[in-house]
């Protein structure tokens, strides 16, 4: 029976991985005592990821989870704000770090494209402006 994944890291790959980085800095002992820590307080280690992340916020957050209303309405990062395409791409452009790959497609028929980070930005500018010139406006869905 053959594994339904495609790839499966090296060990030394997971040693290195940000994975292994945020259990160690986090003083846990591993992936398993995370995943337990993390089902318990899913405030902490949220707030902690969102850290790691750097999540760059416009607005900070006031409480990272809110249950008042129950969990099935949870509220998450309440009275934060943040800019979704400012995380992902646009602070990824300046510098060295523009020409890095942001993106990697690969077509059934074998055949690959490469976005760098500054390709990807205006690609996405592009698409902001079509859909501009279109009448979609902000807190349009």
């Amino acid at each position: 029976m053959s594994s339904i994944f495609a790839w499966h890291p090296s060990p030394d790959f997971l040693e290195n991985s940000h994975l292994a980085s945020f259990i160690t800095q986090h003083g846990l002992s591993d992936y398993r005592e995370l995943s337990v820590r993390s089902a318990e307080d899913p405030a902490w280690f949220w707030e902690l990821a969102a850290k790691y992340g750097d999540i760059r916020w416009m607005q900070p957050y006031e409480q990272v989870l809110d249950q008042s209303r129950g969990a099935p309405w949870a509220r998450w990062f309440t009275g934060g704000k943040l800019n979704l395409v400012d995380n992902v791409l646009d602070r990824h452009t300046s510098g060295a770090h523009g020409e890095h790959f942001a993106y990697v497609w690969e077509g059934e028929d074998g055949a690959v494209k490469r976005f760098t980070y500054r390709e990807l930005y205006l690609e996405v500018n592009r698409a902001a402006n079509a859909l501009r010139s279109l009448g979609v406006g902000e807190g349009d869905r």
